[in-house]
């Protein structure tokens, strides 16, 4: 665990979960299965659809691991266990600041497959630019209020970041400050 920019409270944790080539592609299948459930969320869209246990593996994997960080917190009744996609690949992608304010207290975004060379961008206090490059199989967590866009993809390849949100009865500032400082 490493933070990578201590003003946004920016969590980075590297191979956070790698798979092998053969339950890469499997897994991208699934995510491109999930694509029908996309209506005006553009190339945002939630997961729904699983055959197999990858993706309740790595929410439970990132709930342990915010525990592991920020110590035991009760989970909201608004919680939603629900994994999100991004994907984007070349011209195809669609990017606007954002925060998660009225869907968790912390967020993530874990780096399934990417290019070197794709990025997100996060606006500091003073709304200037912060833009950060991931690396594949890396898991950045944050606090819901940190305004972020993904980037245009730099290769040609499908860009599939997955969003991970926990809601709890704690606020955001009292988890990132009292256990990062």
């Amino acid at each position: 665990m490493k933070i990578i920019y201590e003003e946004l409270n920016l969590i980075s944790i590297k191979n956070f979960h790698r798979i092998n080539f053969f339950e890469r592609i499997k897994v991208n299948s699934i995510l491109e299965r999930n694509k029908c459930y996309v209506s005006d969320l553009g190339y945002n869209y939630p997961i729904y659809e699983e055959q197999t246990s990858f993706f309740s593996n790595i929410k439970t994997k990132f709930i342990i691991q915010s525990k592991n960080i920020f110590g035991n917190f009760t989970i909201s009744a608004r919680y939603n266990n629900t994994c999100w996609c991004y994907r984007s690949k070349g011209d195809q992608y669609d990017s606007i600041y954002h925060d998660h304010l009225n869907t968790s207290t912390v967020n993530s975004v874990y780096y399934h497959q990417i290019c070197k060379g794709d990025s997100i961008s996060f606006l500091d206090s003073k709304d200037e630019e912060l833009i950060y490059y991931p690396d594949q199989n890396e898991l950045l967590i944050f606090p819901n209020y940190v305004r972020h866009k993904p980037n245009k993809p730099v290769g040609n390849r499908i860009r599939y970041s997955i969003n991970m949100e926990i809601m709890t009865q704690e606020t955001s500032d009292q988890l990132f400050n009292y256990a990062l400082y």
